[in-house]
């Protein structure tokens, strides 16, 4: 049995299998649709990695809870690996204009900057190259920030 699982077989889902991979770490895919991706299941020691758009209510938080998982968001996992200083947006509406204003003006400032987010390319697509001295401007849904209990931002807009 695998103790990684990635909730989420999306865009994020795929891309943290990719980021675990380069770091040598073995997981297995989940989404309530399909099931495991190879045979498995959640146990008491699986740590469960959260895509964006998991909603608190799915089926699998439910079993994962059941069995006593560890739930990680996509944020918490990725954002001690960052090396550069990311500003945070979150809110209902508006996120995703805000962030590309973000960015705008970090542009325009000569300031070097990444885009990442639920709003396009996640976190963990990137996270492994962001430079010190790089900005991260980071999307990020209130189902990450549920899960994300260490996640200091550098600033934070909502």
């Amino acid at each position: 049995m695998t103790d990684i699982i990635i909730y989420g077989k999306g865009k994020t889902g795929k891309s943290l299998y990719k980021m675990l991979e380069k770091q040598n770490i073995k997981a297995v895919l989940y989404d309530d649709k399909t099931g495991f991706s190879e045979k498995n299941g959640f146990t008491e020691n699986s740590v469960v990695l959260l895509s964006p758009g998991i909603l608190p209510t799915a089926k699998g938080i439910t079993e994962a809870k059941k069995v006593g998982c560890k739930l990680i968001s996509e944020l918490e996992y990725c954002f001690p690996l960052c090396k550069g200083r990311v500003i945070s947006v979150t809110g209902t509406n508006g996120k995703t204009t805000t962030c590309e204003m973000i960015r705008h003006i970090l542009n325009y400032a000569d300031k070097s900057s990444r885009l990442l987010g639920n709003g396009g390319v996640p976190l963990s697509a990137e996270v492994l190259d962001v430079d010190k001295d790089e900005i991260v401007v980071l999307e990020s849904s209130s189902f990450q920030l549920d899960n994300a209990k260490n996640f200091a931002p550098y600033i934070s807009v909502f």
